[in-house]
């Protein structure tokens, strides 16, 4: 026995493989049958790996790799003993393993081999060994081998029932055919692979993934479409959004290749999002480069030059400056770039890129031919490693007592690390809730600092405006009280006057009230608007007398209007008695009523003291309207304003002012005309108004210019007095838009009022 072992020995270190293998197989024989313990310990360590590698490697064909394989697989289930069945699969596993290192799928079934060899289920472990055979010769694009030794597991599987067992193989089997571009056998083994695997989601995903392909390959794109939307069902369902990235790309390429540009583009544009997304590195990688590239290609079919050119500045912005090593990438890039130029007509450009795609193509098919040469030299490489690795065996095998000794002492300092770290965790989240604590009593502290301010300045502003309706009170009233009993009847016109314009004040606040609560209702008719003005001229008879004022009319005749009799007078009326009161005496009000288009214009003239140019948009604001007076001298509510501008809004109109200090003022509005004869005159009809329903909503435009205030507007609360302030002071382009400027008046009314929903209400309004 010993001189047979010597002379193996001799044999391998002479390379003469050939002999070697005759006697090894001579002594496996003997020694497995005696079970000759000494002499096996004895042949271990002669076959050393490189040497046993040198038997593998120097056998001069498959068959005699398969010999020896197969020979230590039979004798591994043959033997009866643990301890020599242990050591046939160790040896099984470094020949598989010397067979092809490279295979993923081999080594996993080394894995699985050793695991089921612990358990003592040879079978299962035999049918990793088959894996790992067919795996190999995959590899080697050997199908016929790798295809037996597939069907070979396959078969194991079946005899244990084990399902899973059966779906690895069939994957196999799938992918075989697969490889060998043999696409309807393949997906036949791929769907029974789906059909026993429903826990794998990942190579569930995998095999419906590669059915999609293989039809795609097969330029069948309706059925590739079909599986590629399957998978991304599954992934949405189990969130994976490498797998939705993955489908969708795989759909737009469909649609690319048929040259549904408009339709591929979508897919294509979910596909890179969702890569960038999961994408640390600031650069795109080949594949998401590869994306941009077809999504360039889209655009160009389409001839949106602008687009492509985006995707294509992405793309070059992205792509690895030394291109060789990703020449397929190169090459797509290459023909993107080529089309584009060609498109944008810079033929030069074109030509140039046009030569470095065929000459990428050309390299590439090169390529293709030289990989079996360059397969070869790689598993010399391979070989290499494992020589190296099992020289550092022995020293990590010196290592992992210090690494155990290490191990524990790394334990001990975490649980004392642990300790520390919970205790000081502890002290910092007590200090965090102190310093919330006190930052939150700071932000109530502010709050409530802003609504006592709020509370001071309503408190002034009630005070101010009950100072000016008692005011506007106590003129009449101390007149009719001036007037002597002898003399009563001799001021009747002139108590009546007292009388109504004491009416006007009280029903200003009442109506005002109304039309912003949307209560009041119009009651409308076809009127003559000559009979409103002589009417309106009659109530301020007595204002009028008493200035001396000049009336000078400028009235277009047979004018009707739509309207409310009754608020239409109150408009004028308030106008007039507006006019009068800032007009010196003997001084002239012009009052003007002609057509405008389909509109009739309206106006009332003086040449009183004026308004400043800074006042002008606040005239028609109740609250804001109190300081514009005073600040020219006069004290008014502003009511009276008000109330003008919200009866014309409610008639669908518009209002308006112009003023120059010193030279006097024109109020003036429009309103719709009508004829005599659209509605019988004097009959009524009912009307509710709807605040803010009306035409002078925010158009399209207005809320773009508004659209940089919304998010400022909207964290802001109404009791923040001082921040809205010089917010709304920063909006300065209300000048000559009506719209605008009424929407800028409801918002300050909502914030003097402290009416929090409806100031969201109007600030929504911005995005609406």
């Amino acid at each position: 026995m010993f001189f047979r072992l010597f002379a193996v020995f001799i044999l391998l270190h002479n390379i003469l493989p050939s002999k070697a293998q005759s006697v090894l197989d001579s002594l496996l024989f003997d020694l497995y049958k005696t079970e000759d313990a000494h002499s096996l310990i004895k042949l271990e360590k002669i076959f050393e790996l490189q040497n046993l590698k040198r038997v593998v490697n120097h056998a001069n064909d498959d068959t005699c790799r398969r010999r020896m394989i197969t020979y230590l697989e039979k004798e591994a289930i043959k033997t009866k003993s643990p301890f020599f069945k242990s050591i046939i699969y160790s040896k099984l596993s470094e020949v598989n393993t010397l067979v092809d290192k490279s295979s993923p799928l081999g080594i996993k079934s080394l894995k699985n081999a050793e695991k089921y060899l612990f358990k003592g289920d040879n079978t299962v472990a035999l049918f990793y060994f088959r894996m790992k055979k067919s795996a190999y010769f995959l590899q080697a694009n050997k199908y016929d081998s790798a295809l037996y030794f597939a069907t070979k597991a396959l078969e194991i599987s079946k005899q244990v029932s084990h399902d899973s067992l059966s779906n690895s193989a069939n994957y196999f089997i799938g992918s075989v055919y697969y490889r060998g571009r043999l696409y309807a056998k393949s997906r036949e083994y791929f769907l029974l692979g789906i059909k026993t695997d429903g826990k794998d989601l990942r190579r569930h995903l995998t095999i419906t993934n590669t059915i999609g392909v293989s039809y795609r390959n097969e330029e069948k794109h309706d059925s590739a479409r079909f599986y590629f939307k399957k998978v991304i069902e599954r992934a949405i369902f189990y969130k994976d959004t490498a797998w939705i990235s993955i489908a969708n790309g795989n759909i737009g390429s469909t649609y690319l290749l048929e040259k549904q540009y408009e339709k591929a583009i979508p897919y294509m544009l979910i596909n890179l999002s969702l890569a960038t997304r999961n994408h640390k590195n600031t650069r795109l990688d080949g594949n998401t480069i590869n994306v941009v590239v077809g999504i360039a290609k889209a655009y160009l079919g389409l001839n949106d030059l602008k687009n492509a050119k985006i995707y294509k500045d992405s793309a070059t912005n992205n792509i690895p400056h030394d291109r060789g090593r990703n020449k397929r990438l190169a090459r797509n890039y290459y023909e993107m770039c080529g089309l584009y130029y060609q498109q944008l007509g810079d033929y030069k450009e074109a030509f140039a890129y046009s030569e470095r795609f065929h000459h990428l193509k050309d390299s590439l098919e090169l390529a293709e031919e030289n990989q079996r040469a360059s397969e070869i030299q790689n598993q010399i490489e391979i070989d290499k490693h494992i020589e190296k690795e099992q020289a550092q065996f022995l020293e990590n095998e010196q290592k992992n007592k210090l690494i155990i000794s290490f191990i524990v002492i790394l334990i001990l300092s975490f649980f004392l690390i642990y300790f520390l770290w919970k205790s000081n965790k502890t002290r910092m989240q007590n200090n965090r809730r102190l310093a919330s604590q006190k930052e939150e009593i700071s932000a109530q502290a502010e709050e409530l600092r802003a609504i006592n301010h709020r509370l001071v300045e309503l408190d002034e502003f009630k005070q101010n405006m009950t100072s000016m309706i008692i005011h506007d009170l106590k003129n009449p009233l101390n007149a009719l009280l001036n007037i002597s009993p002898q003399k009563m009847l001799n001021y009747t016109e002139q108590i009546r006057s007292y009388a109504q314009q004491m009416q006007r004040l009280v029903l200003n606040i009442l109506d005002v009230q109304k039309f912003e609560e949307a209560q009041i209702s119009l009651d409308k008719r076809t009127i003559h608007i000559t009979n409103i003005v002589e009417n309106a001229l009659n109530q301020t008879h007595f204002l009028i007398s008493q200035k001396n004022i000049v009336i000078k009319k400028d009235i277009q005749k047979d004018l009707y209007v739509y309207a409310d009799q009754e608020m239409l007078e109150r408009v004028f009326v308030n106008l007039l008695t507006n006019a009068i009161k800032y007009s010196s005496f003997n001084q002239e009000v012009q009052i003007k009523v002609n057509k405008n288009h389909e509109q009739v214009f309206c106006s009332v003239k003086d040449f009183g003291i004026g308004i400043p140019e800074e006042k002008l948009h606040l005239v028609f604001n109740k609250f804001v309207q109190m300081e514009a007076r005073s600040s020219i001298g006069m004290r008014s509510t502003g009511l009276g304003l008000t109330y003008c501008k919200m009866a014309i809004e409610a008639h669908h109109g518009i209002i308006g002012v112009s003023s120059q200090q010193g030279q006097g003022s024109e109020f003036w509005f429009k309103i719709p005309l009508t004829t005599s004869d659209s509605q019988s005159i004097g009959e009524k009809t009912q009307e509710n108004f709807v605040l803010h329903k009306d035409s002078l909503e925010l158009s399209h435009e207005d809320k773009l210019l508004l659209e940089p205030f919304f998010s400022a507007l909207q964290k802001l609360e109404v009791y923040y007095v001082s921040d809205l302030e010089n917010l709304l002071q920063s909006i300065s382009f209300l000048d000559d838009n009506e719209r605008l400027q009424h929407w800028h008046n409801r918002l300050r009314n909502a914030i003097f009022t402290m009416n929090q929903p409806l100031y969201l209400q109007i600030v929504k309004e911005i995005n609406s």
